[in-house]
């Protein structure tokens, strides 16, 4: 057996041993990062090549069709995730009482950014739909896309969604109805779907036929999303109290009749198990509307019992960019359940 010599021992002048120490330093810490630069490499192409493979047989539902999205890129970079704050999503609900005004569309471009809302909905929007298709273009808003439907027959009508441009890639369909309902379907990794309803009730029981033909179009679109397995969150101006039962108000009383059938939404509601994530949290939930002599929690945000898990928390603001006499509602949600890991890859 061949046996080399063994090498001589070095030996370094004890005057130059530190400046040798932090040169070796640096030499490791520099081969130490190439490498794990290189094993990110790697483990990003291993991921994008399996979640492709996933997603060809991944994405065709029970009817035969492609409901493929666009993948985000697993990149480290806050612009790139999905949602604002990593594994949280932040929806947001208002009456803003009017966006007509450059002004107001433009403190609501700001209020938005500042805030770091991923979904707002928004009920009372008074837009044309002119108006309406081009409000965040104009003020080169990139972060944000939205929909709009200002096809209300009232004055006081329109609704709308705003939605971070990261999430939209997820946006299977966005439908509405009559500029009191505007619906987004979002599908996410491993089959998970999630559908976002923004609702303004009428304001008064002046509009019965209108008022429940409204509640059956929001019943449909809830039956829907429970069939094909969606998470539902369904916000908006409700224009009523969860507890207002008063049906036979005396005449020396302040408060309005509340007929039985303006009570539907709620029968809707609890019919299929949401919970009011105000009331869920607290005992005593804040108000939403306010003028000069009383207040009242008249908006709100109701989740279907498979997001009930997620929820961290809930809010009413008052709107420090824009006038309203609403409040602002936000329903803070865990990701983990909805995006399956998604988030996470991106932080």
């Amino acid at each position: 057996m061949f046996l080399s010599p063994s090498p001589k021992p070095l030996i370094i002048p004890e005057d130059n041993f530190n400046d040798r120490l932090s040169s070796l330093e640096t030499t490791a810490s520099t081969v130490v990062a190439a490498m794990n630069n290189l094993t990110q490499r790697l483990f990003t192409s291993n991921s994008n090549r399996d979640q492709n493979t996933a997603d060809k047989s991944n994405n065709i539902n029970n009817e035969g069709q492609d409901t493929s999205l666009i993948n985000v890129s697993l990149v480290s970079n806050e612009k790139f995730s999905l949602t604002h704050q990593n594994n949280l999503l932040n929806i947001s609900s208002h009456n803003v009482q009017g966006l007509s005004t450059t002004l107001k569309q433009q403190q609501l471009n700001a209020f938005l950014t500042s805030n770091k809302i991923d979904i707002m909905g928004l009920s009372e929007t008074k837009l044309s739909k002119n108006n309406a298709q081009y409000l965040l273009d104009k003020y080169n808003n990139t972060e944000y896309s939205s929909w709009w439907d200002a096809e209300g027959t009232q004055l006081a009508s329109g609704v709308g969604l705003i939605i971070r441009t990261q999430l939209t890639k997820h946006v299977r369909l966005v439908k509405s109805y009559k500029g009191r309902i505007i619906y987004v379907d979002f599908y996410f990794k491993g089959k998970n779907k999630l559908r976002v309803i923004q609702f303004y009730n009428y304001a008064d029981s002046n509009h019965k036929c209108e008022n429940l033909e409204l509640y059956n179009k929001i019943h449909e679109i809830i039956k829907e999303a429970i069939k094909f397995k969606f998470h539902i969150v369904i916000m908006g101006d409700f224009n009523l109290k969860p507890d207002d039962i008063i049906t036979n108000a005396p005449k020396s009383c302040k408060k309005k009749n509340i007929p039985l059938w303006r009570r539907k939404i709620f029968t809707i509601l609890n019919k299929y198990l949401f919970q009011d994530t105000a009331a869920y949290l607290s005992n005593h939930p804040e108000y939403t509307w306010f003028n000069k002599t009383s207040s009242s929690r008249i908006d709100h945000i109701w989740i279907s019992r498979n997001l009930l898990p997620d929820l961290i928390n809930f809010e009413a603001t008052d709107p420090s960019f824009y006038t309203s006499d609403h409040r602002c509602i936000t329903a803070i949600l865990s990701t983990v359940t909805i995006f399956e890991g998604i988030q996470s890859a991106l932080a």
